[in-house]
């Protein structure tokens, strides 16, 4: 889901076009790896404007994260509805849409992963926010769950979910897209065994 690479435009508010330059090189080359100076070249903006709107780098950071949550989440939820309501399609259809994007060349995998793995400190502002997206995504799997299976133990919502974070781990090797229709079948073997106890 990475945004495009096109240089941000000198008519858009400045803080548009920061987010926007941060959202492509934390993306594309990652968090640790791009310079404040780097930004600030590609959105064509002063120092003196990226702290009129961001304290530091990791507050910077942790916008850049949370418009990835939130676009995240708007897609996700606009691809579950097309689908209508039942629960069992909208389930696997989180595994399809994550084996699509392994298409996609700008692909590196999710967003929030990647930054977790750089960024192990706890008290980072953006640390909030990757755990609220991961929360979301959790609960989303768990009462589609609920709703296939509403005796199944909470252990089962909880698998299904480590098989797709799990997989969705995998992008950077190169084999997200297979192991993700792995994932996706093993799901798919447990759901019908929960239901026939």
């Amino acid at each position: 889901m990475a945004t495009s690479s096109l240089p941000a435009s000198p008519a858009r508010p400045v803080r548009d076009r920061l987010l926007e330059a941060a959202d492509r090189l934390f993306y594309a080359e990652g968090i640790r790896a791009v310079g404040i100076d780097r930004i600030l070249a590609e959105a064509g903006a002063a120092k003196a404007s990226l702290y009129a709107h961001f304290a530091s780098k990791d507050e910077l950071v942790a916008a850049y994260l949370a418009n990835r949550a939130e676009f995240s989440r708007r897609v996700i939820t606009r691809e579950l509805d097309a689908l209508g309501p039942d629960p069992r399609q909208r389930l696997f259809a989180l595994f399809d849409f994550s084996m699509g994007q392994c298409d996609n060349p700008d692909f590196r995998g999710c967003p929030f992963q990647i930054a977790a793995a750089e960024l192990p400190d706890a008290n980072h502002p953006g640390s909030p926010v990757m755990l609220e997206h991961r929360v979301w995504m959790r609960n989303l799997i768990e009462g589609l769950v609920r709703q296939i299976a509403p005796a199944a133990p909470a252990e089962l919502a909880h698998a299904i979910n480590a098989l797709h974070d799990g997989a969705a781990s995998q992008v950077p090797t190169g084999t997200g897209r297979e192991a993700m229709r792995g994932a996706r079948w093993a799901a798919e073997q447990l759901l019908p065994q929960v239901r026939a106890t």
